[in-house]
Order: structure tokens, then C-alpha cells, then sequence
């Protein structure tokens, strides 16, 4: 059983394979999706179009995931609600991360696709 997506997804990760892996994913799911290298290209992008959900990495090179998702809550909030933190540094479980205090769900890398795919879904169906 499947879990299907529908809207436009900003993902950023400077990774450019990890990137590359969960435009696939996603839009084989069915979302549109726009990549970003950095926080920087993330802002560009959230100027030109509206998304409905949001996957970052917490650890960019420039900047960190925390600048982008700190902006996102102040100026986003509804793109904030619906973002997943994707992260390699996790040692045990998602509550122990330092972006646990955002409240947003996190994601250990390498994680298996189909839990980003469900875990999207979950969030772009309690908020739309």
C-alpha cells in the first residue's frame, strides 16, 4: 500500500546524490519538487513559489539547518508545520536531536524511503 503525495516539496540537502534520491522518491509519489543546495537557494526558491511541504537537512555546508528552519517558523509557519529534518548525526533516536526543540519530526540518514514518503503524507494530511 502505497502512500500517494500530491503538491510541491522544497527539498534541501547539499548532498547532491541524497538530494537527487529523494526528488526521485518523491515525485515517483507524486509530488512536484523543487531542490536546493543551500539555505540560501531555499529562500530563493520559497520567493517563487508557494510549497506545501518542505524536507531539509540539518546539516548544510554554508549554513545550518537550524538558520533555514528558524526563518521558516518566523516567516512560513505553515511550510514550518509540515517540514521533515533529514539528518546523517543521529546516535539513537529523533527526540534526542538537537532540532527535536523545533518540534518537527526528524529522519536518521540512511533512512528507507518509503518512511519519508509516509511521514510527508502524514503531515500534508493533519494540516490540508
Amino acid at each position: 500500500n502505497r502512500q500517494a503525495l500530491s503538491g510541491q516539496v522544497l527539498v534541501v540537502d547539499d548532498d547532491k546524490d541524497v538530494r537527487h534520491m529523494i526528488t526521485t522518491v518523491l515525485e515517483a509519489a507524486g509530488a512536484g519538487v523543487t531542490e536546493a543546495s543551500s539555505s540560501e537557494e531555499a529562500m530563493a526558491s520559497l520567493g517563487k513559489t508557494a510549497f506545501d511541504a518542505c524536507v531539509l537537512d540539518w546539516n548544510l555546508a554554508a549554513t545550518t539547518g537550524e538558520s533555514l528552519l528558524s526563518s521558516l517558523k518566523s516567516g512560513y509557519p505553515n511550510l514550518f508545520a509540515r517540514t521533515v529534518v533529514v539528518t546523517g548525526d543521529l546516535f539513537s533516536d529523533g527526540n534526542d536531536h538537537e532540532s527535536s526543540r523545533f518540534g518537527r519530526p526528524v529522519l536518521a540518514k540512511p533512512f528507507r524511503p518509503h518512511l519519508l514518503v509516509e511521514m510527508l503524507a502524514g503531515l500534508l494530511a493533519d494540516t490540508g
